[in-house]
């Protein structure tokens, strides 16, 4: 397990993509198909909640050959944790 990794499943819980800034009417569009918006220190993001299909009772079912994009993810990252409660 990574010296990062709090066996919290934020990794898999949703996907939060940082995007370019767009306009207001463009941010109400993306909003309107359901999806979250919010800037954090300058950068929108949004989140996109779909849980990973291998997440199966709260854990990883495929661990030992993740994507290396769940492996560097950081759960202490405040974009993450701003994530959880919205």
């Amino acid at each position: 397990m990574p010296i990062n990794c709090e066996n919290c499943s934020k990794c898999c819980d949703n996907i939060n993509l940082p995007i370019p800034k767009v306009s207001e009417d463009i941010k109400r569009w993306i909003e309107l198909h359901y999806l979250k918006i919010v800037e954090i220190d300058g950068i929108d993001y949004v989140k996109i909640d779909n849980k990973c299909c291998k997440l199966i009772a709260g854990e990883c079912s495929i661990y030992e050959t993740r994507p290396d994009v769940c492996r560097q993810y950081d759960c202490n990252k405040k974009e993450y944790k701003n994530f959880k409660n919205i």
